[in-house]
């Protein structure tokens, strides 16, 4: 339930920003593809091997192993989100336009992509402890932050956008990640 309601805010920015125009909601799809491409599923599938190393630490009961395989993930997220600044920041526009998309919304995609930067070193430490109390079997609390998360970004979302427009759409995923 905590991933459908984390995805639910990237749908929801769309659905919001999809009321602004075609030109808006392809930048905010393109965008989101790029981070998806390029940074979730590089760091999603290395917390897969968190998940299994800090589930099996803790059934075996050795219960500092799990706290160390997590400081250990945190550190390895925290160089790779490192490692992915400059990729989102000077190669998205650039990738977008190789591969065919209109210029104009290739570089509003890339301006939305240097926004998530902000939402990345969050994103991906809230995933962190995700698995760290999924080791344990606790997902109670995650799973009520993520609620309150989802349920507090839908009007972060239209409130930004009604301010700031297609800006406030990109800023609304990076301040509702560090909630």
């Amino acid at each position: 339930l905590s991933m459908v309601l984390r995805m639910g805010t990237m749908q929801t920015t769309m659905i919001v920003v999809g009321h602004m125009g075609t030109e808006e909601l392809a930048a905010v799809a393109l965008g989101n593809m790029w981070v998806a491409m390029v940074g979730m599923t590089l760091v999603y599938g290395g917390f897969s091997g968190l998940d299994t190393l800090a589930s099996q630490a803790y059934g075996a009961k050795n219960y500092a192993m799990v706290g160390l395989w997590t400081q250990r993930a945190v550190v390895i997220v925290c160089i790779t989100c490192i490692l992915l600044v400059p990729l989102w920041w000077f190669a998205t526009t650039p990738c977008l336009i190789l591969a065919g998309i209109p210029p104009e919304n290739a570089v509003r995609a890339g301006e939305f992509a240097k926004v998530q930067i902000c939402w990345m070193f969050p994103a991906f430490m809230n995933r962190c402890v995700q698995s760290f109390w999924r080791a344990q079997r606790i997902v109670k609390p995650y799973t009520n932050c993520s609620y309150i998360s989802f349920l507090l970004h839908i009007p972060t979302t239209w409130y930004f956008c009604q301010w700031w427009g297609f800006e406030g759409a990109a800023w609304s995923l990076p301040v509702n990640q560090w909630l």
